[in-house]
Parts: structure tokens; sequence; C-alpha cells
């Protein structure tokens, strides 16, 4: 009976430890996406040139990357990354201040099979969209924005 009962513990723990071990790698994507992303930001690069990287790296911080797409809708401009397509599924978070939205970054769920026993979309994803859009309303405030 002690050797059943060790048994089950191990399965237990294997299985809390794989959970871990995803949600860590899914952290880890989410921080390395946010490393890109700043590096594009401080970089000598146009504001054109810095968007059109955000919406190619974004889909990389989230889960599924190969089934995810973005676009940044900024005035009267659109920027989408490869193989952009809208979906009922969809994060997005406005750019700019409170009183003032200049924009919108979206990222959807491509119409693809991910499994069922996840969620379309993390926390952790949102939180890494609201920062982003954040930021992108600092790069391109309305005096950028104009022209």
């Amino acid at each position: 009976m002690a050797l059943q009962a060790k048994i089950r513990e191990c399965g237990w723990l294997e299985g809390a430890l794989r959970k871990r071990t995803k949600d860590l790698n899914e952290r880890v994507k989410e921080l390395e996406c946010l490393c890109a992303i700043t590096a594009s930001l401080t970089g000598k690069d146009s504001i054109d040139q810095k968007l059109d990287f955000i919406v190619r790296e974004m889909p990389y911080g989230w889960q599924h990357p190969k089934v995810r797409c973005t676009r940044i809708i900024l005035g009267e401009r659109d920027y989408k990354s490869p193989r952009f397509q809208q979906s009922s599924l969809k994060q997005s978070a406005p750019i700019g201040k409170e009183e003032l939205q200049i924009g919108m970054l979206e990222v959807y769920l491509l119409p693809e099979p991910v499994p069922d026993d996840e969620k379309p979309f993390l926390y952790e994803e949102q939180r890494l969209l609201d920062k982003v859009a954040l930021w992108l309303g600092e790069l391109a405030g309305p005096e950028k924005t104009t022209g």
C-alpha cells in the first residue's frame, strides 16, 4: 500500500512539475518579446520600421505563436503581421493616454486548432499587450502621428 501511495505522489509531482515548466516557458517567451521590442524602440530605425518590427515580433510572446497575428492601428496607418487575419478571438489594448486614444494594438488567434485544455489567451499576455500599447503611446504620441 505504501508503494502505491508513493507512486501516486510521484505522478502528482511529475504533473505539477510539467505544469510549472510550461508556465515558466510562457513567461520566458513574454520576457524575450518585451526585450526584443524594447531594443527596437530604443534603436535608430524610423517609427514605421519599429512598428513593422513590433507586429512581426509580438506573436512570439504568445502561446502558440504560429497561430497568432498582430495589428497596430495608429490614426490612418495600419501595420499587420504576416498572415494577418481577423477572427472572433482577440486581445486588444488602446494606444494613447486615458483621454486621447490614438490607436489600437490587437493580437488575434487564427482559426486553427489549439489544444482544447488551454485558454485562447493568458492573463500575462494581456499584461504584455497593455505594456506594449503604453510604450507605443509614448513613441507615437499625438504630436508624432501627424503627416
